[in-house]
């Protein structure tokens, strides 16, 4: 079976080419519509066992390209699933249509819409996916999916059985067109002018000024029809409702499903949101399921792949809880005030700049550049690189050389972000110090380019506190604080063990004890100046340097690899 990304890549060529049909039609419509038909019926699926699974929200999210929450769901298509007026209970709007347009172009009785059955094959698909992706397929969810599909493979059979359409029947069909776009938006006729246009298509008293349906390409969609035909009739075998759901009965089975879903997430919506470069055109005036009635403007993109990537890279690393929290947090809630902006509502102002808390070695410089890339990847910054500097590259010791340097450093940082490591060693009570010129020169620019610089400051938590209460300017200009707590020992271990792994060691068994005592010395030893982790990398030096020392003092050295590679316990002493 072809993955739910290659099908739904089908659906878009499949809408995009029934567009034509359509006056007026924004370019994707009719596919957004679409998606947001299968998002509705997944997410009730999920919910209508009373508890939506996390695995649930994930497919949703990695299949569209969209970071979804439960909330954000639940607010846009609602948990009604079953009374009469349920969406699970109605064919949706977006079969309805292609359907129509699909009839019209084959009035003959006993007709197959094989356009219409890809669009219906994606969408039992994704649901199946929905039912297996847990591993609890629980009776009622099966049951009110079974019934949503079956209904509009039922629908599927009334119109291909119907032996031509009337305009009323069109009108029904075309359910999603009259919601859209009846009120002035589309272009209407009266009888004697669509008489004069007999090479025209007459649908429901809309003219549509296009081809009819038989003089399509069938190439656009990479498939050959008459297979395509066989597949799906071999599939639902025309005359039987195809209530089947497929049966994973181990855990590898269910995640390989997941990872088939995942694995392209730039189908739903390659215009809005889609792994694309900066030049790429987008279409406007069209709607998306979650970003509703107005798409962004050219190369107004949000590339979800990267942003993704980038947080499961931060979600990867040892230890940062709270720090983790806070960049989801912050990533949501750019998301949204993107969201409230293309719905035309207020967005808050909120500055971007960011104060780092806490002893060296946590983290922070790897964050930083992490939140470098988001913004890029969000459209913020314009190349999201990272100059890292201190006192020493924005204070010099004569007038007029300080403005001189922060211009430099800042300029190298414009369209990224300007890390300042140990910030509060700008502040200095010596006369002559130039650090507040530093500090002045830096707010200027920082309120001259606030749209293309993002400044991080960044040292203890105390020392930070004082530098920002020292000027009114710092306080307005930095307001959101991150603090990064020091390391376990624990976590100091699994962060030593890395080092091993990177370099391609081995540790001896039985070293686990010996690692933790060795770390918890260091930290007794250098008691405030210790580093973390930039301390555990010493030691993974001094380590593989007491093994190098050992190697070369055994009469006759190895060279076997198991050798090189082994870290003793005698190698970890210090």
């Amino acid at each position: 079976m072809e993955s739910i990304g290659t099908a739904l890549k089908k659906c878009k060529v499949i809408c995009n080419r029934y567009e034509k049909f359509l006056p007026n039609m924004p370019e994707d419509e009719l596919f957004y519509q679409f998606c947001d038909d299968v998002i509705r019926m997944a997410f009730l699926v999920a919910v209508s066992d009373g508890y939506v699974d996390a695995k649930e929200v994930d497919l949703i999210s990695y299949t569209f390209g969209v970071r979804f929450d439960y909330n954000t769901l639940a607010r846009s298509y609602g948990l009604d699933y079953i009374s009469d007026e349920s969406f699970m209970k109605q064919v949706p709007v977006s079969i309805k249509t292609i359907s129509g347009l699909e009839k019209q172009g084959n009035p003959a009785p006993n007709c197959f819409l094989e356009d219409t059955r890809v669009l219906y094959g994606a969408m039992k698909q994704f649901g199946d996916d929905m039912l297996n992706c847990t591993g609890a397929k629980l009776r009622f969810s099966v049951m009110i999916q079974s019934y949503f599909i079956n209904n509009i493979l039922n629908y599927i059979f009334y119109m291909e059985e119907m032996d031509g359409f009337t305009n009323n029947q069109y009108e029904d069909a075309l359910s999603y067109v009259k919601s859209k776009y009846s009120s002035g938006k589309v272009e209407m006729f009266s009888e004697s002018e669509e008489q004069a246009e007999d090479s025209d298509v007459h649908i429901g008293g809309i003219h549509l000024k296009a081809q009819p349906k038989n003089t399509f390409d069938d190439s656009e969609s990479g498939t050959d029809s008459s297979e395509q035909k066989t597949e799906v009739l071999s599939a639902s075998g025309q005359s039987t409702v195809d209530n089947s759901v497929q049966d994973y009965s181990d855990r590898d089975a269910r995640q390989q499903t997941l990872d088939l879903a995942r694995g392209d997430m730039s189908l739903a919506s390659n215009a809005v949101i889609s792994k694309t470069s900066a030049s790429t055109s987008v279409g406007t005036g069209s709607s998306h399921p979650l970003l509703g009635n107005s798409r962004p403007a050219v190369g107004d993109v949000i590339d979800m792949d990267t942003i993704n990537e980038i947080l499961n890279d931060v979600d990867s690393m040892i230890g940062l809880g709270n720090v983790k929290k806070e960049i989801h947090d912050m990533v949501n809630m750019i998301l949204i005030n993107e969201m409230r902006r293309r719905k035309g509502l207020k967005s808050p102002v909120m500055s971007r700049h960011l104060v780092f808390t806490g002893n060296p070695g946590t983290g922070k410089t790897t964050i930083a550049r992490a939140i470098g890339q988001i913004y890029k990847t969000l459209g913020i910054l314009e190349r999201g690189h990272m100059i890292e500097t201190d006192r020493s590259g924005m204070v010099a010791g004569y007038m007029g050389q300080t403005a001189e340097k922060v211009n430099e450093v800042v300029n190298r940082a414009m369209g990224g972000i300007l890390f300042i490591d140990e910030a509060y060693s700008l502040v200095s009570d010596n006369e002559g110090d130039y650090g507040q010129e530093a500090i002045n020169t830096l707010l200027k620019l920082m309120e001259d380019n606030r749209d293309n610089l993002v400044v991080i400051v960044a040292g203890y938590t105390n020392e930070m506190e004082n530098f920002i209460n020292s000027n009114p300017g710092l306080r307005s200009r930095f307001n959101r604080y991150i603090h990064f707590k020091d390391y376990s020992d624990d976590e100091l271990l699994q962060i030593f063990k890395g080092y091993v792994n990177q370099q391609d060691y081995n540790l001896e068994e039985g070293s686990d004890d010996i690692i933790l005592k060795a770390i918890s010395k260091l930290r007794a030893n250098e008691i405030d100046n210790f580093g973390n982790a930039r301390s555990v990398r010493n030691y993974f030096e001094n380590v593989i340097t007491n093994q190098a020392n050992r190697l070369m003092s055994d009469s006759g050295v190895s060279s076997e690899m198991d050798e090189l590679m082994l870290i003793k316990c005698c190698d970890l002493d210090i």
